[in-house]
């Protein structure tokens, strides 16, 4: 019987194979790297082809959600007005007097409250709130007090080195009413931030209530805190120096400061803005701002050392006009006629600037609604 070797063709032997157990790990972990190989090839396919399908399927709807997005938006905004702008429901209850209690004789009317009682109402809630918020943090706001009249003193005592007591007055003002000016200003253009550290920021810019009430009742307050703040520096730098106010006329520089007011309350309106717009960098604009009024405006200096491009900035801002009044009303007894060159600008500024910084607010609420800004805190 012939066997499988001998009908083999010569030189064509049959390979030995190799059964040691070396070998056979080698094969395993060969087949084991292959079959893994397989696995991820199959997986990342699978993975590519969902991930495709996903992107064509998003695709498709994205415009209609920024639409829907949109419209969804400009109704929330457009609902808002008008309930700010219709006035108070009348009460159901039956026309004519009825009583109250239990004495029958007492009567009362029911009469609807106006819209311009109730957006009162609503500019003297904003004052409570933001007393209150003083209240609550005290503490920072006795070290500001502390700040400004350290502040104050190191700027009056360099008149005093001087022995100029002219010097000394001139300083004690651009201290004492600066203070005013930038507390007015800060309090107005931090409103915004206010509302977003307290974390009421969305409630207050979706409740029915009128921007401009808002925003009054902000700045009478700012008006009361800074009188007060500026009262009490006062005080403490009259203990200090020997101020000669025999020629002072304080009704010229009340009279200043009332139609400067106005100006600077609109620059804080259109500085508040900015931290609606830029969440994380905008109550840093604000500070900028301040800062270039300061250097600018002449607060304890004449604004003749500046150099030509900077009084020439120095003529738009409302602080240059409103300190150079408060000093000659002061220092020199001038009258209100006489300070008429520095009346008229701060009158056309507030003029104008109140009511364009409340057609940039709007605007700028309105965009910041739309865009989802209100809700973001940094």
């Amino acid at each position: 019987m012939t066997s499988r070797d001998q009908l083999r063709p010569a030189g064509r032997a049959r390979p030995a194979t190799d059964h040691s157990p070396a070998r056979r790990r080698e094969v395993s972990a060969v087949n084991a790297i292959r079959i893994i190989h397989a696995v991820h090839a199959d997986r990342a396919a699978r993975f590519e082809a969902e991930a495709r399908q996903a992107r064509i399927a998003r695709r498709a709807p994205r415009a209609d959600e920024r639409r829907i997005r949109r419209v969804i938006g400009r109704s929330i905004v457009r609902i808002g007005a008008r309930i700010a702008a219709e006035p108070a429901p009348e009460r159901l209850l039956p026309a004519g007097p009825r009583t109250t209690g239990s004495d029958p004789t007492v009567t009362t009317l029911h009469r609807p409250m106006s819209a311009a009682s109730r957006e009162l109402g609503a500019s003297l809630a904003f004052i409570e709130r933001n007393f209150n918020l003083s209240r609550r943090y005290w503490g920072w706001e006795l070290a500001f007090l502390v700040y400004a009249i350290a502040g104050a003193l190191a700027i009056s005592f360099i008149g005093a080195e001087q022995a100029d007591k002219r010097l000394i007055f001139s300083l004690v003002i651009g201290a004492i009413f600066w203070n005013y000016l930038s507390t007015v200003f800060s309090f107005i253009a931090e409103t915004i931030s206010w509302e977003r550290w307290e974390g009421t920021l969305e409630y207050t810019m979706m409740a029915p209530v009128r921007r401009a009430s808002q925003l009054l009742g902000s700045t009478a307050y700012a008006i009361l805190y800074g009188l007060i703040h500026t009262t009490v520096i006062l005080v403490v730098l009259t203990a200090f120096f020997e101020l000669d106010l025999s020629k002072a006329n304080f009704v010229t520089a009340a009279g200043i400061m009332v139609v400067g007011s106005f100006s600077v309350i609109g620059i804080g309106v259109m500085a508040a803005i900015l931290p609606l717009l830029y969440v994380e960098r905008g109550a840093q604009m604000t500070f900028v701002i301040q800062s270039c009024l300061l250097v600018v405006s002449g607060v304890y200096y004449s604004i003749s050392v500046l150099p030509g491009w900077m009084q020439v900035a120095s003529a738009f801002s409302p602080a240059t006009y409103i300190l150079d009044g408060v000093r000659r009303g002061l220092l020199d007894g001038a009258t209100l006629v006489d300070i008429w060159p520095d009346i008229w600008p701060l009158a056309i500024m507030g003029v104008a600037l109140i009511p364009t910084g409340l057609w940039l607010f709007g605007r700028a609420e309105r965009y910041a609604k739309r865009t989802g800004k209100l809700k973001r805190v940094g």
